[in-house]
């Protein structure tokens, strides 16, 4: 487990890293000016001088796994693109802030200027409305789909430990419990390229098989099986590496389920119980076609039983743990899986 962690810590801090994107259509260029030449940004169109030059302009925006992307940052961007333009000046024609659905980065559009002597300027004075072509601001095409369904199994273990105080063959019997077939399918509906909210689902379930006694002396197989299922809302969040790649990490809050079941013979014994749990996923896909893709994941599911229902032989009643006895409904997930996207 901890080492699921510290990977999914390791993924969201390399790519927590990355600068947000820059899109640029260029028009006319002067030579290139040093980095710490001065370069004036005009946020009010009227206080631009009259004499400036247009030369393009740039949109900086979020790429969907941005973090320095602060207003001072995208400012010193839309500065380091009107030198390498050879220009001395931007006008930001359009500025969106963050926003609770929307990116959480400044996102920017500048016309670059070249405004030549800022001296000249003083002289000449400032014209109410520069002779600036509105432009709007270059939005990135979306690429990435809009809906995603998924369908994934492999193979999964409880993370609770097993008691020293259980005899050998209980041990045993909860060993082969511990590991079992994993299921899972999830469907997202994604704002933009990067985050979306969906519902997840996952399933763990094991079994054991003993040879055993009843009460009365007949011999017979005994067998238990167990089911963990969680379902719940979920926030997701991907981006694209490279042309093909896409890796994405999944946030949950649900519903978790457990079933416990033992059979001898005709005896039968079943434990009911449910809790809240949450549940995290980290996943890489190859998208091998336009609407298609293959994916590997990992997930861990946490839950804690303070209570089930039991039936004995059609007898029933309602049990309470005491807390040393809680039981552990944590599960670690490695599946493989096919995802669908649509629109």
């Amino acid at each position: 487990m901890k080492k699921f962690v510290l990977l999914l810590s390791a993924a969201v801090s390399l790519y927590s890293c990355m600068p947000p994107a820059v899109n640029r259509v260029i028009m006319k260029t002067y030579p290139p000016r040093s980095q710490d030449s001065s370069v004036v940004v005009y946020f009010s169109k009227s206080e631009i001088p009259v004499h400036a030059e247009n030369l393009g302009i740039v949109s900086v925006y979020d790429s969907g796994a941005s973090s320095r992307c602060d207003s001072v940052s995208v400012v010193n961007i839309i500065k380091e693109e009107a030198r390498k333009a050879g220009g001395n000046g931007a006008y930001v024609s359009e500025y969106i802030k963050p926003s609770f659905w929307g990116s959480s980065c400044h996102q920017m559009t500048a016309s670059l200027l070249w405004i030549g002597d800022f001296r000249a300027a003083a002289d000449t004075g400032i014209h109410p409305v520069a002779q600036l072509s509105e432009l709007k601001r270059i939005k990135p095409e979306r690429t990435l789909s809009q809906v995603q369904l998924s369908l994934n199994a492999g193979y999964g273990f409880r993370t609770a430990k097993i008691s020293d105080q259980l005899t050998q063959v209980q041990q045993q019997l909860l060993r082969e419990l511990k590991s079992g077939i994993a299921l899972g399918a999830s469907g997202y509906y994604f704002f933009n390229d990067w985050t979306g909210l969906g519902l997840l689902f996952s399933q763990f379930n094991s079994q054991a098989n003993a040879l055993a006694s009843t009460a009365s002396g007949a011999q017979g197989i005994y067998n238990i099986r167990e089911a963990i299922r969680f379902v719940g809302p979920s926030y997701a969040y991907r981006f694209k590496s490279g042309e093909s790649w896409l890796v994405g990490m999944q946030l949950a809050i649900g519903y978790v389920g457990f079933e416990h079941r033992e059979t001898l013979l005709n005896e039968l014994y079943t434990v009911e119980g449910a809790t809240a749990g949450t549940m995290v996923g980290f996943d890489v896909e190859y998208k091998f076609a336009r609407r298609m893709g293959a994916f590997a994941s990992l997930g861990l599911t946490s839950g804690t039983l303070t209570s089930y229902t039991e039936n004995k032989n059609g007898v029933v009643q309602k049990v309470e743990l005491d807390k040393d006895r809680w039981e552990g409904l944590g599960t670690a997930n490695v599946m493989l899986g096919v995802r669908f996207h649509l629109k």
